[in-house]
């Protein structure tokens, strides 16, 4: 399919660093989102910003114009962006797409968070008119897609709780009974919470921004709900913490960190990009740390998950789904063009019927004009069909062709 790109800027080839310069100016998603609508640079478009991910995926032909824009929002140069963003376009880009959404390109390899962060992506692209009918048909494709590669082929689901629980047990031996303190209070949160009942938590404490907003599950869940400065005093008899917050600013620093017991092993965990805790927090003797890619470390990589014989029957099944969506998007297009090109057949045939003669004289006339419309009809309609059974547009041109052999053949007759 040509005209679709996709930038990216991931784990797989950027530092978290500039990964992190990038994804605080697309923090505000909506606020981008709306911005490159108004840009009016694409015809369509996507913005998918992730802990791991930045990736702004567009239908159009200006490459350069979405650089640019780039550049500007992140007050950085042309060439900077270039060097920052791996770009690809039509069939390596849905190839990327389909990997991504598959969890197959993600830093837990296997992950499925990322499909409900892509789908949160694109419903504010499709509220606010920037992602359209292609778009979301491509993405509706891939997500049944994405099942069939985990179901079908028996893929390992690893995700950041699974990580998080993994480094947990390895950290204490009897994991239950203990005082935890989770920050934010997403999808994310309520997974790792999932996974800290499972051990029986003495209390369970979560921080948020909102806590009026926090679902449910979490209220039941924690034994308090509260901004930090209402839970930091609980600080001193915490056993561990995980964090999966996206705020720009640090949120545990050195004064809550030398809060924790000194006697105790403390255990946190950090999800957030840019990371929640200081950075000093590798200076404690009593904390042991686990950033994000301290996380992913433990899960297992992909050369030791697949075979060769599964890594090729992937990309079978994936380039495959890819022939497959290419095909239905170009007979959707072909059906749109076909729907149109009948419509100005019969147009024109009606206009024909303007130029029969009125007189009794010139009946046979008439009725050679009626049959010559009618053969026209005929024959422009089976056309158009095989021109959109085999996607060949050529066969248009031969329609519009038999027109003006009509047209001619008409105004020779009347004259």
């Amino acid at each position: 399919m040509k005209g679709i790109y996709c930038l990216s800027m991931s784990h797989r080839f950027m530092n978290v660093e500039v990964r992190s310069r990038y994804g605080v100016v697309f923090q505000d998603l909506e606020s981008r989102v709306k911005e490159l609508k108004c840009a009016e640079i694409v015809k369509e478009g996507l913005i998918i910003s992730t802990c791991n991910r930045l990736e702004i995926i567009f239908l159009g032909s200006d490459l350069d114009a979405v650089i640019a824009w780039i550049a500007f929002k992140c007050r950085t140069s042309h060439d900077e962006v270039r060097a920052s963003f791996k770009v690809m376009q039509s069939m390596e880009a849905l190839k990327h797409i389909y990997r991504v959404i598959s969890g197959l390109d993600s830093k837990i390899f296997g992950e499925t968070n990322i499909v409900g962060q892509v789908k949160k992506s694109l419903e504010i692209a499709t509220t606010h008119q920037l992602a359209g009918k292609t778009l979301n048909f491509i993405y509706q494709n891939v997500y049944k897609a994405s099942k069939k590669i985990h179901n079908s082929l028996a893929l390992p689901v690893n995700s950041l709780a699974n990580c998080f629980e993994k480094a947990f047990e390895k950290h204490f031996p009897d994991p239950r009974q203990k005082i935890f303190v989770t920050f934010g209070s997403g999808k994310l949160s309520t997974e790792i919470v999932k996974k800290i009942l499972k051990h029986e938590p003495k209390k369970l404490y979560i921080v948020s921004r909102n806590p009026g907003r926090v679902c449910g599950f979490l209220r039941d869940a924690a034994h308090h709900i509260g901004i930090i400065d209402e839970i930091v005093e609980n600080f001193p008899h915490v056993d561990a913490c995980f964090t999966a917050t996206n705020v720009s600013e640090t949120i545990i620093n050195s004064s809550h960190l030398d809060m924790f017991d000194k006697d105790k092993n403390i255990f946190i965990s950090d999800s957030s990009l840019p990371p929640a805790v200081c950075s000093t927090v590798r200076k404690y003797e009593n904390i042991t740390y686990y950033d994000i890619d301290d996380l992913a470390a433990l899960s297992e990589q992909k050369c030791n998950l697949l075979s060769k014989a599964i890594e090729i029957e992937l990309d079978l099944f994936i380039e495959t789904s890819i022939f497959q969506l290419c095909k239905e998007l170009d007979t959707n297009f072909m059906q749109k063009v076909i729907q149109m090109e009948r419509a100005h057949l019969k147009e024109y045939i009606e206009h024909i019927q303007t130029f029969l003669p009125k007189d009794s004289d010139d009946k046979k006339l008439s009725i050679v004009i009626k049959d010559l419309s009618g053969v026209l009809l005929h024959m422009g309609t089976l056309l158009l069909k095989e021109s959109c059974k085999n996607h060949d547009s050529t066969m248009l041109q031969e329609v519009h062709s038999l027109i003006d052999k009509h047209d001619r053949i008409i105004r020779n007759t009347i004259q």
